[in-house]
């Protein structure tokens, strides 16, 4: 019979959507998988609708028919297993990561993307990351996918981390171009950087205004650096001394 045919996964809901619409006798589609003779699993999208009722509105004859759908199923599949993947691969990446598409919306987002700034779900990036109702302008992330080239560059975000981010076009498995960034957190170096480049400023400022004269040698011992104090109390500019 037409049951011992389907797949033993779909036997039951198949025979209630069945039983349910045959109820209601309204238009029907739903898909199933359905044995072949050499044994092997075929998937079926089935299409119809009520064309005989009874007295009381009771489906009393249906005609449709099935569609063999089984190579976009697979793709689908496919399809799953590749994004699956490229979610592992994400994952495993000390940073954020996600595609985005060019209507701003991201197709996919990494475990630390999603902890950072949560489900993207349909939102663009710029409400998103931003919270902004309109695109960036300008924005890095699309003059990487205009220019069709990898761009380099840094963000401060709204809780003051840094973070320097590679934009790459990609279009790998997907009908259309998207771009692929890749941030990682640089806050840690920026704050190194910005305590050095403060504790040199305050060091050049408390040697220009000492009565001492300091100086700094290079690793071939050379002068490298003479305050401005060696003037007053040996008659010499700091560049005839080095």
């Amino acid at each position: 019979t037409w049951r011992n045919l389907l797949h033993p996964d779909d036997a039951q809901s198949t025979e209630e959507f069945v039983k349910r619409h045959m109820e209601s006798a309204e238009p029907f589609q739903f898909e199933f998988r359905m044995v072949t003779k050499d044994g092997g699993w075929r998937w079926i999208n089935a299409r119809g609708m009520v064309v005989e009722k009874d007295e009381s509105g009771r489906a009393l004859r249906l005609l449709g028919t099935h569609q063999d759908i089984t190579d976009r199923k697979h793709a689908e599949q496919a399809l799953r297993w590749e994004k699956q993947r490229l979610r592992d691969v994400f994952d495993a990446i000390p940073g954020f990561v996600y595609l985005q598409r060019p209507d701003y919306t991201i197709e996919l987002a990494n475990r630390q993307f999603i902890d950072i700034f949560g489900e993207p779900g349909d939102l663009p990036c710029y409400k998103v990351l931003h919270d902004r109702d309109k695109p960036c302008v300008p924005c890095p992330t699309f003059s990487a996918l205009k220019a069709e080239k990898t761009i380099l560059w840094k963000w401060e975000d709204s809780e003051g981390r840094f973070w320097s981010i590679l934009d790459v076009p990609f279009d790998q498995h997907t009908d259309s171009p998207m771009i692929l960034e890749i941030a990682f957190d640089i806050t840690e170096q920026q704050t190194i950087k910005r305590n050095l480049v403060e504790a040199r400023d305050m060091y050049r400022l408390l040697a220009e205004n000492t009565s001492d004269v300091i100086w700094m040698r290079d690793h071939q011992m050379d002068l490298s650096y003479v305050s401005p104090s060696v003037e007053k109390t040996q008659g010499h500019t700091p560049q005839e001394v080095m």
